[in-house]
């Protein structure tokens, strides 16, 4: 990677995490036991951008600092491993996918469906472990987050794909290190 690309990546690196924070603080709907946001749809489109390695960094950091600065503290530990692993799970299958040229594809193939199901297990099962046995200290309180967060994931994912595949079609495509096609 050129000096200039490793700077460029940083750069867009720490703008996806200021999104991220800003999505998951700023644009949310209360739920029984906290809130769900649009924060995840970034953490995903950050991957799509920067690619694996500094995306997932992006939106983990970016969602932890979120729960960090939003009063919700007491989530940022839990939050930092449960999207570092659960975006890093997902992006090794797009990675896999984009590494012979293909491309992601409109209709996800059989690798990345694997990817988001797997993803998706990591975000709501990560969350509700880290629920009943750190913040509610219940296991009937921490059901109550299931699904928000089942709800809140795959609509990031697919807020994500779409948002994607529209900035690809507008020439926004070169800045991504894994493209859509058709």
């Amino acid at each position: 990677m050129a000096r200039t690309e490793k700077t460029s990546t940083m750069v867009m690196a720490a703008l996806f995490m200021a999104i991220t924070c800003v999505c998951t603080m700023f644009i949310k709907l209360p739920t029984a036991a906290g809130y769900v946001h649009l924060g995840t749809m970034v953490v995903f489109l950050g991957m799509y951008v920067l690619g694996w390695k500094y995306g997932v960094l992006a939106g983990a950091v970016g969602t932890a600092l979120a729960d960090l600065l939003s009063g919700y503290a007491i989530w940022a530990c839990g939050s930092l491993p449960i999207v570092l692993i659960a975006t890093f799970v997902y992006g090794l299958f797009v990675n896999r996918t984009n590494s012979k040229n293909e491309g992601i594809k409109k209709a996800p193939d059989l690798g990345e469906i694997v990817g988001i199901i797997l993803s998706v297990l990591i975000f709501v099962l990560g969350y509700f472990v880290y629920g009943t046995l750190v913040v509610y200290k219940s296991y009937a309180a921490a059901l109550l987050v299931l699904v928000p967060n089942l709800i809140q994931v795959l609509v990031g994912i697919l807020l994500a794909r779409i948002i994607g595949m529209a900035l690809c079609k507008m020439g926004a495509g070169r800045f991504f290190k894994y493209r859509f096609i058709k």
